[in-house]
């Protein structure tokens, strides 16, 4: 027989329905030790799994037959295991199980989700003893889904009953809006109740647009992480996030998010680290990477002034430096020397000491000798096909093609 304790050392007891149960009670694991567990009997209230030679040995009564293998063997499930099982009144009895749930919770009779195995719980004829609670409507005609919704459920624009029937605008009457909700003005389809936190935000949530009428609009307090509050609103967001403010773009629909005087404060960081100057209009933060790229970020140019250039570092994908830059790309990629094509706007690319030390790539690997201008590669089906594609015609010259005698 088992002892009503166990004890494992010292004056340490655990209770016998803790030995054996797969989880270790004891720090050295010696009620879990095959010692212990080869000749274990298992307490009453507990069920013994078939193999003892796994673990656990003796697992809880209602961990029985719903439809997870608890002993490892699956013994736990059998039909001729459940079959002994007995649930209690707060449970529906699946009728015909043979895998998953034997017993489910009465209140998930009907919920529109089949929590026996072959569906059982949502069958009309076991809906029926369905009693819905004050806090619910019942669905009057229902063959599938949900029998009991919420009443808070109730004309949110969502069919629980399958039918609709809970959001027909009779049913909707006496549904009360919580204080933390807006009661739509004229509702026909949609939901009754919108949060507030919905209010304003350039959407219509209720169906008649109530929600984003103005003066629905006027006591609203702007929440700490969207503080920027659009003036002179008539639609649109009414509250926008402090980091789309000076971005360039009309977020605030009469655009007082991109006002010059609304853009004094702001510090650029992070991505966007590099302030416009004299900023007008257009973004005031760009990322560095974008500083003299040959592209007007900064409306007003000057992004791509000279003297915003000079600390710039090239970095690894486009490691040539333009020499003598006024204006274009201050960087450029070191594919794009001496191709034939002025990519450094004064031409630095192109200049004859700057490709000397280029390797042809192999899908290119004819070159172009005694080049002082136009591609110093080219591919080599150019070669020898009545074209001058080195600019100086070295890839037609008899030392490469030969003579017609030859």
């Amino acid at each position: 027989m088992a002892k009503k304790h166990f004890r494992w050392t010292g004056d340490l007891c655990i209770s016998e329905n803790y030995v054996c149960n797969g989880y270790s009670q004891c720090s050295n694991g010696y009620d879990e030790s095959d010692k212990v567990c080869s000749d274990w009997i298992c307490p009453e209230s507990m069920h013994s799994c078939n193999n003892n030679t796994l673990k656990p040995q003796c697992i809880y009564s209602n961990q029985l037959c719903d439809g997870r293998d608890h002993c490892g063997d699956g013994s736990d499930e059998t039909v001729e295991t459940c079959d002994q099982v007995n649930c209690t009144s707060s449970y529906f009895r699946c009728p015909n199980r043979l895998t998953g749930r034997l017993c489910v919770y009465n209140s998930y009779l009907c919920d529109g989700t089949n929590n026996c195995a072959d569906g059982a719980d949502e069958l009309n004829e076991n809906c029926e003893s369905v009693i819905c609670s004050s806090s619910q409507f019942q669905c009057p005609n229902r063959t599938t889904g949900w029998k009991c919704v919420w009443n808070s459920w109730l004309c949110d624009g969502f069919n629980h009953c399958g039918d609709g029937v809970d959001e027909l605008n009779e049913n909707c009457g006496d549904v009360t809006c919580s204080s933390s909700y807006f009661r739509c003005t004229t509702r026909e389809t949609g939901p009754t109740c919108v949060s507030r936190s919905r209010l304003c935000d350039g959407i219509n949530h209720c169906h008649d647009g109530s929600d984003e009428l103005t003066e629905n609009c006027e006591d609203i307090v702007c929440p700490s992480y969207k503080n920027f509050r659009c003036q002179n609103r008539t639609s649109g967001p009414l509250c926008i996030y402090p980091s789309r403010l000076c971005n360039g773009n009309n977020d605030c629909n009469e655009g007082s998010d991109e006002l010059t005087e609304n853009c004094a404060d702001i510090v650029c960081s992070g991505y966007r680290n590099w302030r416009c100057q004299n900023r007008t209009s257009g973004a005031l933060c760009i990322p560095s990477s974008d500083l003299c790229d040959g592209n007007n970020d900064c409306n007003e140019g000057s992004d791509e002034l000279t003297e915003n250039c000079a600390d710039i570092v090239c970095p690894s994908y486009r490691n040539f430096r333009c020499q003598n830059r006024t204006s274009g790309p201050l960087c450029v990629h070191s594919s794009d020397l001496c191709d034939g094509n002025n990519d450094c706007n004064e031409g630095s690319d192109e200049l004859t000491e700057n490709c000397e030390d280029i390797v042809c790539p192999s899908y290119k690997n004819f070159r172009c000798e005694n080049r002082t201008s136009g591609p110093l590669c080219i591919y080599q089906f150019q070669k020898c096909n009545g074209q001058n594609d080195c600019t100086e015609g070295y890839d037609e010259s008899e030392e490469v093609c030969g003579t017609d005698e030859d």
